[in-house]
């Protein structure tokens, strides 16, 4: 995470090959929404520049970047304006420059902007200082990943099942931003989905290269059943699996199972990409599928995104599952509000 992240050496050079024990590393590049206030004009010249300086061909994306609307985010702030003499009700522009680079001009945006930041900041509404400040972030990444023709690794939270009203602020910005810095036919990847079920339909059909990751989080119980049927709504040619290590660990039920994946020894990590078979068992569930049928898609779908070749490939056999939860009966697409 973060701008350069990936970067390697000073010399630009990529960091693994497969000829390092036939393993391909690939990188993604950004500033994820809880650093925005840090995305000044000199980041974003690092990432055109890594982007576009055709060096390091192993940095495949542009992310994750995206919308962090949570309680963390907010209180990410206000620890950040705190450190500043004088702590958030006496902030100046130019010190919410310093905390928000976005907001101090830097990124050619108007000399007001820093004073509407300042008064934002000094009202009871400091979200919405968060919220400005992360939008700006997000529309510029997305059009930095436009113009390089790479794929934009989005992130939205919070979840949808704990911060309601939170969310749907959130996913409504996000929305606007791509509509605004994107386009259709761009490539997005909405990764460790947490979101509004009917948000797939809608993101599908107006941006038909838009991916979707499911991660740990579909084998949890209390989210099953907005899990499964974001699961169902996806198209087999965008849905992905991913562990989005280690902050999604399986479920209790499909912790009892034997691992399809070797650790190393006193490894306790929360999620790792040896939950990927697992995963593959709860959505195909969710789709009436095989899960053979899901990880042999979402392997495709993966080295379609990132542009890699799968030579021989063959996943992991998914584990049985004694439990799992039963998957809402298919139903016409209605309107979420």
């Amino acid at each position: 995470d973060g701008g350069g992240g990936g970067e390697g050496g000073e010399d630009g050079e990529a960091g693994s090959s497969p000829g390092d024990g036939g393993v391909e590393i690939l990188y993604a590049a950004g500033v994820p929404p809880g650093e925005a206030r840090t995305y000044d004009a000199v980041t974003h010249e690092r990432l055109v520049v890594l982007f576009g300086g055709g060096k390091r061909s192993d940095v495949r994306a542009w992310g994750p970047i995206g919308l962090d609307y949570s309680s963390m985010a907010i209180d990410g702030f206000r620890q950040a304006a705190a450190s500043i003499d004088g702590g958030v009700g006496s902030l100046t522009a130019s010190q919410v420059g310093a905390v928000f680079s976005t907001a101090g001009n830097n990124l050619g945006e108007d000399e007001g902007a820093a004073s509407q930041a300042a008064s934002q900041a000094a009202s009871p509404a400091v979200p919405e200082a968060v919220r400005s400040v992360q939008r700006a972030a997000l529309e510029r990444q997305l059009a930095g990943a436009r113009t390089a023709g790479v794929p934009a690794i989005l992130t939205l939270r919070p979840d949808f099942r704990r911060d309601l009203k939170a969310y749907l602020v959130a996913e409504g910005d996000l929305v606007a931003a791509l509509a605004k810095a994107s386009a259709p036919e761009a490539k997005l990847y909405l990764h460790a989905f947490a979101g509004r079920p009917g948000l797939v339909a809608e993101l599908t059909r107006a941006h038909p290269g838009c991916f979707f990751g499911f991660s740990g989080l579909a084998t949890h119980a209390k989210a099953w059943a907005l899990q499964s049927e974001a699961a169902f709504e996806c198209p087999r040619s965008r849905l992905l699996l991913e562990s989005n290590a280690p902050l999604d660990p399986l479920g209790k039920d499909f912790k009892q199972q034997p691992p399809c994946v070797a650790l190393p020894p006193n490894c306790d990590a929360g999620s790792t990409p040896r939950d990927i078979p697992a995963i593959a068992v709860a959505v195909a569930k969710a789709r009436r599928e095989d899960p053979s049928e899901v990880l042999a898609a979402a392997t495709a779908n993966a080295a379609a995104l990132f542009r890699f070749e799968v030579k021989g490939l063959q996943a992991p056999a998914p584990p049985p599952l004694t439990r799992l939860p039963v998957a809402p009966r298919p139903r016409p697409p209605t309107a979420h509000r």
